[in-house]
């Protein structure tokens, strides 16, 4: 849509010229009505102009609007792989506690960051949407571990 953009900008330019030149010989006898004529067929083209200006900004926009949405669904994607994360450790935690790794205070800092990560994430998921499935999965199984890891933590 750009390169046709601006090659019609290159034809307006020349048809400008163009209806310069007839608008001399409308009064002309002989070349007056042909220059009339042309003269009405030329004005389409700065017409054509505007409108293709309007629609590649409106494809510009919708071009920066698909990146955006991309760029947030990555964020999202690396959030939800971090919360993964976390659960994984957490259900690891919950199965099989090990005394010397999985002490109050370990226990306590990652159910203090999975609460975070949980929270963060259930906001840019309402925000922007796109992780449902992933998210209550992971959600389900946060919350399944969490009754353990929190008599872990006591």
């Amino acid at each position: 849509a750009e390169t046709a953009k601006n090659e019609l900008a290159v034809s307006c330019t020349t048809i400008d010229g163009l209806q310069k030149l007839a608008a001399k010989l409308e009064g002309d006898v002989e070349f007056g009505e042909r220059a009339s004529e042309l003269i009405g067929r030329l004005g389409a083209a700065p017409r054509s102009l505007s409108k293709l200006e309007e629609r590649v900004e409106a494809l510009r926009r919708a071009l920066e609007d698909v990146r955006a949405r991309a760029a947030q669904q990555r964020e999202l994607d690396a959030a939800l792989h971090e919360f993964a994360a976390v659960v994984q450790r957490g259900e690891e935690a919950a199965a099989f506690p090990m005394p010397w790794e999985d002490t109050q205070e370990a226990v306590s800092a990652l159910l203090a960051e999975g609460e975070a990560k949980a929270e963060a994430l259930k906001a840019k998921e309402a925000a922007i949407g796109g992780g449902g499935g992933r998210l209550g999965a992971l959600m389900s199984a946060w919350a399944a571990a969490q009754p353990v890891l929190g008599a872990l933590a006591r």
